[in-house]
């Protein structure tokens, strides 16, 4: 993922700057083995 096109100074954007944490509670929830977003 890219905001370069956006803007100039984009090139600093991590993935942890887009993403977000997903709530442990929900993923608890889940019946089915889901990940983490990366980074967190």
């Amino acid at each position: 993922m890219t905001h370069k096109a956006y803007s100039a100074r984009g090139q600093n954007i991590k993935l942890t700057h887009v993403l977000r944490p997903i709530p442990q509670t929900q993923i608890d929830r889940l019946t089915v083995p889901f990940a983490q977003n990366p980074g967190y």
